[in-house]
């Protein structure tokens, strides 16, 4: 035997008040005649980034901002959902995300979730990459690591998705 209860659900979708922005050094030159690769989506709720680090230590500034244009604000954590597999061992990959005062650093070769912090109403916040890759290794071809920008009114932990 089953019993069923109705439930109606209403949406009314709304644009997003945190999103993505092209930063200063987008579509810059990069190394060997490359750019810096950066495409946000007509929404600007996606990120794509492309680089060309070598090795030794490759800092790269000002790629994208996160942008909160409502009058709250909200709490960000940042998901390595895949990391980089093919970068050689002792290689460090890390997306920098600065809030005007401090920098917080989410390993790109690692899963999981870091916090940031809260961004305030009408604040946008840098993102800057830095890698390091040991001289005398091999450098793959090319290696991508995805990330989620998650973000909440509430300062609670978020759930992974189904």
């Amino acid at each position: 035997m089953f019993v069923y209860y109705p439930i109606e659900v209403s949406v009314s979708p709304v644009g997003p008040p945190v999103y993505f922005e092209a930063g200063a050094n987008a579509g810059g030159g990069d190394l060997a005649g490359n750019t810096i690769g950066v495409t946000v989506g007509s929404n600007g709720a996606s990120l794509n980034v492309t680089l060309h680090p070598t090795y030794q230590k490759t800092y790269y500034k000002g790629v994208a901002k996160i942008t909160n244009s409502d009058s709250n604000a909200y709490y960000i954590t940042v998901r390595v959902v895949s990391t980089f597999l093919s970068l050689p061992s002792g290689s460090v990959a890390l997306l920098r995300i600065y809030d005007g005062s401090s920098f917080y650093n989410v390993d790109l070769t690692s899963t999981g979730d870091t916090t940031i912090g809260q961004i305030s109403a009408g604040a946008s916040w840098r993102i800057d990459f830095y890698f390091y890759i040991p001289e005398g290794s091999t450098l793959p071809t090319s290696d991508s690591a995805s990330v989620q920008l998650i973000y909440s009114p509430s300062a609670e932990s978020p759930s992974s998705l189904p």
